[in-house]
């Protein structure tokens, strides 16, 4: 087993609101490695993208407070760095993708500016990202604009030198996505965050992002944490899996493994969800219940007061994290146990 790139423990995350303190990560273990690709799942508001925007140290502190709890890349607890220290790592050794395009492309630069003041920023941290590099600020510019057009070809936008020129309006959705691709990789990073990089993208648009991220791993060795509400992005992308329910990690292992055998009842509830071919009409499965209030949530198993297997002990205290099979571990005092899926 290789060594870990990231290292989730015992994070904790609360936020202050008019209605009180919320607990919107409680406890969040994750343990990532180079050649994995992480997909996170779960409902909205489970914690999927802050547990991604806190690796990046990008959640605002105040109003937000942790607690407890550590996040280490490459042993390095991130919690500890000097703001100074993690700008030098955000953008260069661990990249995001953001959600929305259209909010994270400023509309009056032109998409080359954008992408060659990010190269510059990377460069100042690594001089080698530019070839050559030299101490004249013209010839700097012109490095840092060879390697956006560089970067945008390598995500599949054709004539990239002359598009350095567009504005993101002129571009279409699923190319303003992978122009934020190229942003993340200017800095060569050995993490890449993914936040829901596919959403409101076509199909066969979305198959090429996700072909261009395997990619990227395969190339280069790198970790990626692919945070989505869709498990068939999941079962096509991610080599494992983590579900998230009201700031908890339930469940954790080989997407193989969580897909064909969940035992976290959430998850279980997650796949019966999933609408099939032959799903009878009006036959779909939901999930009864609501979201517990994260202001004031239930004092033990955050999953209880919808499940159909909780007993006294679940409500009273939350479960600890254990296997269930060889790197398939859950969080739950009654797991689905369910036997292995005979091959043919």
């Amino acid at each position: 087993m290789s060594e870990a790139l990231l290292e989730i423990r015992d994070l904790h995350l609360t936020m202050s609101s008019f209605d009180g303190l919320a607990h919107v990560l409680n406890g969040v273990d994750l343990t990532v490695r180079r050649g994995e690709v992480w997909g996170v799942v779960g409902e909205s508001g489970c914690g999927k993208s802050l547990t991604g925007l806190s690796i990046s140290r990008l959640v605002p502190t105040p109003p937000a407070r942790y607690p407890q709890g550590s996040i280490r890349f490459e042993g390095e607890d991130l919690m500890r760095l000097a703001p100074h220290r993690m700008q030098a790592l955000r953008g260069k050794r661990i990249g995001m993708i953001f959600q929305d395009p259209t909010t994270n492309l400023n509309p009056t630069v032109r998409i080359g500016e954008q992408l060659v003041d990010v190269a510059l920023a990377a460069a100042s941290h690594d001089p080698s990202l530019l070839d050559d590099a030299t101490p004249q600020q013209f010839g700097r510019r012109r490095q840092a604009r060879d390697l956006a057009a560089r970067l945008l070809e390598r995500v599949g936008i054709p004539d990239a030198q002359a598009r350095l020129a567009s504005y993101p309006h002129e571009f279409s959705g699923g190319m303003r996505q992978r122009v934020l691709i190229a942003m993340a990789l200017i800095g060569r990073p050995d993490l890449l965050i993914a936040d829901e990089p596919t959403t409101a993208l076509d199909v066969s648009v979305q198959a090429q992002i996700l072909k261009l991220i395997q990619s990227m791993v395969a190339d280069h060795d790198i970790g990626v944490i692919l945070i989505t509400h869709n498990l068939g992005v999941v079962a096509e992308t991610c080599t494992h899996v983590a579900v998230m329910y009201a700031g908890n990690v339930v469940e954790t292992g080989p997407v193989a493994a969580v897909i064909e055998r969940p035992a976290h009842p959430y998850t279980r509830a997650l796949m019966a969800a999933i609408p099939m071919r032959d799903t009878p009409r009006g036959q779909l499965q939901g999930l009864p219940g609501v979201v517990p209030d994260l202001i004031r949530p239930p004092p033990g198993c955050r999953f209880a007061p919808r499940c159909d297997r909780a007993t006294a002990e679940c409500r009273a205290r939350f479960p600890g994290t254990g296997p269930v099979a060889p790197g398939h571990a859950v969080a739950c005092y009654h797991p689905v146990r369910q036997p292995k899926i005979a091959d043919g």
